[in-house]
């Protein structure tokens, strides 16, 4: 029986600051379209049905797997109470899938890759399950075609290298240096491991047991009837380890399918200025961008116009988050950048007296920035394909006031436009939900009652009246 999991769970920091700690990169479009969750979908289901597609994610990102995937079941998600790298989402993927299909195949995709060639990537997974009918643990490997130093190489014998045809791994080798790089570009024995794996999810279970009991022992003890609901405490015992360095490398059992298609795994901005369509000049734009003699950029902005002049190699990248200006070969510093963004943040948003409250909220965020005693006045910041609540007041009379973006409220039964500029009273018992096609920025001024929401509906699994503040 093969199966798919679909990996979804990382918080893509390199990317920052589009990727943010609260919308990681999977669950964002580059260069339009789809996401890269749901382009990993789609790829994913040329092998297996929907029933049979898994996808494994930290439960903060629970609220944008189920407004990207609205058709998967609470049985197909697994969310983890925190993060423990890909030894423990494995492991307890493995259990979860291997407690519904006990003879189950599992295919392990990362969310995050940009793969061209359909065809040529289902036939190496069909050629890797088939090995893993054989008790093989299987990656998909692909020749290198540049010296890439941020990539894990696979060394196998030069006569294994036929394209789709399973062939034993000798050794991985993690991030070689430039020169290194270079030689295994024509060696014709080394591979760029994709980081895609294939096995019995059984099997892998005994791989985990042998070389790590002690993620084992605490993967035995939970109990995957709800994998919406995993064990907390359970979790955070596990240790912090790759299934790579954990099992992969140390297991006599490794083989490797050599394949041909297109693929990055959208690592950094100079990867993802690799499969970009880009200009006369080499630029890479997206948003409203204007170049003048640049060359070799890519230049992103959400938020309002960007313009590049006379630069060469330049990654600007403009969101909600912040703003990026960093040369191309300094990409792999971005993530001390977000992780010192992340830690700013959290100083911005603590409270203080007389100061706005900022309160982030799994469609955005809300900043209350008045209260007295006979109103109350917040900013409602929407993310784009968001929507709040679908709920009704009380006694709280409210206006929203629209200063930014586009969107629909639901208002009593009838749909209105959101754009800047238009206004709308709700008053009490009126049933609406507010959601954003654009990013949505909403002045909201109303009696004082935070509390007084009563949720009918929601994306986010909250329902009812809530224990204090919130929407």
């Amino acid at each position: 029986m093969l199966t798919v999991l679909i990996m979804a769970g990382g918080h893509g920091l390199r990317l920052w600051p589009k990727s943010s700690s609260g919308v990681p990169k999977q669950f964002h479009s580059f260069g339009g379209g789809k996401t890269l969750l749901q382009a990993a979908v789609d790829r994913a289901i040329l092998i297996v049905p929907r029933d049979r597609l898994f996808v494994g994610t930290n439960e903060a990102f629970q609220h944008l797997v189920r407004a990207q995937l609205p058709w998967i079941e609470d049985t197909n998600l697994i969310l983890e109470p925190c993060s423990r790298d890909t030894a423990a989402a494995i492991g307890v993927a493995a259990k979860v899938i291997s407690s519904r299909y006990p003879d189950a195949i599992m295919v392990a995709l990362p969310a995050d890759h940009v793969v061209q060639g359909d065809t040529a990537f289902a036939d190496a997974l069909l050629a890797a399950a088939e090995a893993a009918t054989k008790g093989h643990l299987v990656t998909v490997g692909l020749p290198p075609t540049r010296p890439e130093t941020g990539y894990g190489y696979i060394e196998i014998d030069a006569s294994g290298m036929l394209d789709g045809i399973p062939t034993k791994v000798l050794r991985f080798v993690e991030k070689p240096d430039y020169a290194v790089a270079t030689q295994y570009m024509s060696d014709g024995c080394h591979l760029w491991n994709s980081g895609m794996f294939v096995w019995g999810a059984n099997t892998i279970l005994s791989e985990i047991r042998q070389r790590v009991p002690e993620l084992a022992v605490s993967i035995d003890q939970l109990d995957v009837d709800n994998p919406c609901s995993l064990d907390r405490k359970l979790f955070e015992a596990f240790p912090r380890v790759s299934i790579d360095r954990a099992v992969l490398e140390k297991s006599d059992r490794v083989w490797v399918v050599p394949a041909r298609f297109g693929w990055d795994d959208l690592g950094s901005w100079s990867s993802l200025l690799r499969v970009s369509q880009v200009d006369s000049s080499g630029n890479s734009t997206s948003g409203n961008v204007i170049t003048v003699d640049a060359q070799g950029c890519l230049v992103m902005d959400d938020e309002g116009v960007t313009a590049a002049i006379g630069l060469n190699d330049i990654i600007i990248v403009r969101s909600n988050e912040g703003t990026l200006v960093c040369r191309k070969d300094r990409v792999q510093d971005v993530k001390r950048v977000a992780e010192a963004s992340a830690e700013l943040a959290a100083s911005l948003e603590a409270p203080q007296e007389g100061a706005p409250r900022i309160i982030p909220k799994p469609w955005g965020k809300e900043i209350l920035w008045g209260l007295s005693g006979s109103y109350a006045g917040k900013i409602l910041e929407v993310n784009a394909g968001h929507s709040l609540s679908l709920q009704f007041h009380r006694v709280k009379h409210e206006t929203i006031y629209v200063q930014k973006g586009s969107g629909q409220l639901l208002l009593n039964g009838q749909i209105h436009e959101l754009r800047p500029g238009i206004a709308f009273a709700i008053p009490p018992g009126v049933v609406h939900r507010m959601t954003a096609f654009s990013r949505l920025s909403l002045l909201e001024v109303s009696t004082p009652e935070l509390d007084d929401v009563v949720r009918l509906e929601d994306h986010y699994g909250r329902t009812g009246e809530p224990v204090g503040p919130d929407r």
